[in-house]
């Protein structure tokens, strides 16, 4: 939560946590879902966003006002 905060202060408008880059970290992650969310849901939220998704089913999101 201090890194998401900062980054608001900093002027980002848009944070989202994810498992999957350096230093994240997943618990009670199954296998099948682990694999859907990195080669599916992933990849095509990011194909038809344009912006890179790496962690689309977290819940850990913060927006600037």
């Amino acid at each position: 939560m201090p890194r998401i905060i900062e980054a608001l202060q900093q002027g980002v408008d848009f944070v989202q946590a994810s498992r999957f880059v350096p230093g994240g970290a997943g618990e009670n992650t199954s296998q099948s879902r682990d694999f859907a969310i990195r080669f599916i849901h992933a990849p095509m939220l990011s194909l038809f966003s344009g912006f890179r998704w790496t962690d689309t089913t977290q819940g850990f999101r913060a927006y600037s006002r």
